[in-house]
């Protein structure tokens, strides 16, 4: 019975130490910082201004993070007030420290129903947008929507970059 009992011990072991951990990202250019769940990794979608990441084991969909140039230094409040009223659909949501302007639409893709999850959010005159794309059906995976809006949530602007 005890060799049983350490077999299974060691099993758990190899387990636990097999997975792959958390990943903090950090941007290019230093304006942020973000820790990506266990097997998400970045990825390039050949958009300079954009950071995009998947899970590389199971496809649930694109996440992206894109820094707008802020050119007329709108202020954020202002910024989301402008996307509640000409966003369709959008609406005022709080994840972690951040009030963001949350939208979400439907697209086609290669004859593919997508469905596509925008999240604009920063401090100050920092404008983050932050999208997520996945397959239509997918649309309600509590679990998927979880890790990404934990992704949102570890989101550290660095207002100093730059």
């Amino acid at each position: 019975m005890k060799p049983n009992y350490i077999y299974a011990l060691f099993v758990l072991f190899l387990l636990v130490s097999c997975q792959k951990a958390s990943t903090e990202f950090t941007a290019k250019d230093g304006s942020y910082t973000l820790t990506l769940p266990p097997l998400w990794e970045e990825y390039d979608d050949g958009d300079e201004l954009t950071d995009a990441f998947y899970n590389a084991r199971n496809w649930t969909g694109n996440f992206r993070v894109t820094k707008l140039k802020n050119e007329n230094s709108v202020d954020i409040k202002e910024y989301i007030n402008k996307e509640l009223q000409e966003v369709q659909g959008a609406r005022l949501v709080k994840i972690g420290e951040y009030e963001c302007a949350h939208s979400q639409t439907m697209t086609h893709d290669n004859g593919e129903e997508l469905n596509a999850f925008f999240w604009s959010f920063g401090k100050g005159k920092d404008i983050f947008i932050c999208s997520f794309t996945t397959d239509h059906q997918d649309r309600d995976n509590r679990k998927v929507m979880g890790e990404v809006e934990g992704i949102i949530k570890s989101l550290k602007i660095n207002t100093n970059a730059e």
